[in-house]
């Protein structure tokens, strides 16, 4: 264990890095590091609040435009940006005041430095709120909470900078992989490549009733996917940036050839492209036979990590 002042000056610096990698996405327009750092903030804020136990509403059913955090233990909102306009502050106060949520407190938390509106007074007699000035937050004010933590919360805290560091270097190297990766699949006939884009995958959900124990034999269930392609069934189509919303586990299933692994592929593809799921920090793609000959910790750290799989 370090001692105390090695742990701020740690911090310290390592919170630095992070608002600089905040600006430079922020400058190129990328948002993924926006959903991370939703999460950072909240895996601190419930190290520095003993009572808290913030989540993030990006993983609620029906999320709120102006509340990225919120705890109900201390009936806390808190609202994570990059944008220090004083119109970002009026969307996200008059959101809020219309949210079930308004009788919970509101705190606009800023990865960079934060919003300094000028006629601070004006803006609350508009937005009927008071001390506007003590809702506005950014590293310094959390710094100072830091600052407060006893040795093992310090420690905590600590380590959760190290994975934000190795996060914000794996991030662009995940991007690039599936980019260069899988931008086109190799087709059966002239062995040609095609954009992944260009190729058609239409999902539907086939509607079933429950599985039997003597629908898990293998050969049974062999003969009922081909029943399933080749006679019509209630099928109801989906977008595939819906399928999530379906369930939270899906299972995609079909002959050899039919393109599961072409979705999967083209679902890692757009996501680093920022077109699809940007709401996730991670989007993993493992082939099943690595899941089965390395575990699922295995496999990630064999095709992306390189440390331990204890930190994955």
């Amino acid at each position: 264990m370090l001692k105390r002042e090695h742990y701020i000056e740690d911090i310290k610096k390592q919170m630095a890095i992070f608002q600089y990698e905040i600006g430079l996405e922020t400058s190129l327009n990328h948002h993924n590091l926006k959903l991370y750092g939703e999460n950072f903030f909240r895996d601190i804020l419930n190290i520095i609040y003993p009572k808290a136990d913030f989540i993030n509403t990006n993983f609620l059913k029906s999320n709120f435009s102006a509340i990225d955090l919120i705890c109900h233990e201390t009936k806390k909102c808190i609202q994570i940006t990059s944008n220090r306009t004083r119109d970002k502050i009026k969307d996200t106060i008059k959101a809020y005041k219309k949210s079930k949520y308004a009788n919970y407190d509101i705190e606009i938390y800023y990865l960079l430095e934060k919003a300094k509106p000028k006629n601070i007074k004006d803006l609350e007699e508009e937005l009927n709120i008071e001390d506007l000035s003590s809702k506005l937050k950014d590293s310094s004010n959390l710094m100072k909470d830091i600052d407060n933590l006893e040795v093992k919360e310090l420690e905590q805290v600590w380590k959760l900078f190290k994975i934000n560091d190795e996060f914000i270097r794996f991030l662009p190297k995940l991007k690039e992989k599936y980019l260069n990766n899988f931008s086109t699949i190799s087709l059966l006939i002239n062995d040609t490549h095609k954009p992944i884009e260009d190729i058609f995958i239409n999902l539907a959900i086939i509607k079933e009733k429950k599985e039997t124990k003597q629908d898990k034999n293998p050969i049974l269930r062999e003969a009922l996917l081909n029943s399933y392609e080749e006679i019509y069934k209630p099928k109801e189509p989906i977008e595939i940036k819906e399928l999530i919303n379906k369930a939270k586990k899906s299972l995609i299933y079909g002959k050899a050839g039919v393109g599961k692994t072409t979705l999967c592929k083209y679902i890692a593809y757009k996501w680093a492209k920022d077109e699809l799921y940007s709401e996730f920090e991670y989007v993993i793609y493992i082939s099943l036979r690595a899941w089965k000959d390395k575990g699922l910790k295995g496999a990630i750290k064999d095709n992306y990590y390189s440390q331990d799989e204890d930190n994955i």
